[in-house]
């Protein structure tokens, strides 16, 4: 019996990228081995028909079907919209930024679905070569090192294969994060309670083509500590005190860190001008790398003082 896979693509105000990123996945090389359609969900686009206009021309054979919701349910919210209106045996979730690699990017994930694996996660990559990309490629290498250390949590949803039935036994991913950030592991760790062992497909990759940015990188920051961390924390305590973030939360950090975030969040836009300067001057990887990890602590330490007065509106 034949496969069949969708592809699941939330995306709101479509960008620069995303007709290539369409593109990308309709030339994908699998012979007769499955049925490959896509889904994008318009999650709440400014322009009704801007999703559709960035659409390519089918050629025979090939289906995209669009989901559009009015108001935006997240990113969470859209790939659900998306997934319980499949019927294939898999989805592959993928961020609206994420080109495959080649034509074969599918090709050589099949063998893992293959295997009846429930979850799968592919390779992110960045195709630059400026301080971004470098950025980005060596924290992804440092999430396969941690995956293969023993933490299932290492990766996210950008580009992952989930078996379709799997995925509506897990309730699919949770819409009180509603915000950026989190969504994707509150997701996993109720899968791997089910007794879900995710793999990694180091062979099947994409090209993660965001325009990334300091200010973009803290705002993100600033949201996740503001409105969706805490709902992990109180979910997942120890999960949640085994990462970074914990280190870096006005209600789990030490006494030291926690004065010192204090002071530098007072002036935050001040450390954002001086990360941001030094990321632009031709300055060493490490250093810019530091002043961007500081940036990023100090905004989503931020957030989570800003939190406190958050919660406290909600249970009004």
């Amino acid at each position: 019996m034949m496969l069949s896979i969708e592809v699941v693509i939330p995306v709101k105000n479509p960008g620069r990228v995303f007709a290539e990123v369409i593109e990308s996945w309709l030339n994908q090389q699998v012979g007769q081995k499955c049925d490959v359609k896509i889904c994008v969900v318009d999650d709440g686009s400014t322009e009704s028909d801007s999703v559709i206009r960035h659409l390519p021309k089918l050629e025979e054979g090939h289906t995209i079907r669009v989901i559009r919701n009015e108001k935006s349910l997240g990113r969470g919210g859209a790939v659900n919209a998306g997934a319980v209106t499949s019927v294939a045996d898999y989805l592959i979730i993928l961020d609206a930024d994420c080109r495959a690699e080649s034509e074969l990017t599918l090709m050589s994930l099949l063998p893992y679905l293959g295997s009846n694996a429930a979850v799968v996660f592919g390779k992110l990559k960045s195709e630059g070569f400026g301080f971004w990309s470098e950025y980005f490629n060596q924290l992804m290498l440092d999430r396969e090192r941690e995956f293969y250390d023993g933490n299932p949590l290492a990766f996210s949803t950008q580009y992952c294969a989930v078996s379709r039935e799997y995925f509506v036994k897990s309730g699919g991913f949770d819409c009180a994060y509603t915000h950026y950030g989190f969504e994707d592991r509150d997701w996993i760790i109720r899968l791997i309670e089910m007794g879900v062992q995710p793999e990694y497909a180091v062979e099947s990759a994409v090209y993660h083509d965001d325009d990334i940015s300091l200010p973009t990188v803290c705002k993100k920051m600033f949201e996740a500590g503001s409105y969706t961390s805490y709902i992990f924390r109180a979910r997942h305590p120890e999960a949640y005190a085994e990462m970074a973030y914990s280190r870096v939360d006005i209600n789990s950090a030490g006494f030291f860190s926690r004065v010192l975030l204090c002071f530098f969040s007072l002036f935050r836009q001040g450390v954002l001008v001086i990360a941001k300067n030094i990321v632009s001057r031709p300055l060493p990887f490490f250093i810019k790398r530091f002043f961007v990890r500081l940036a990023s602590a100090v905004f989503y330490f931020s957030g989570t003082r800003y939190q406190r007065q958050y919660v406290a509106e909600e249970e009004m």
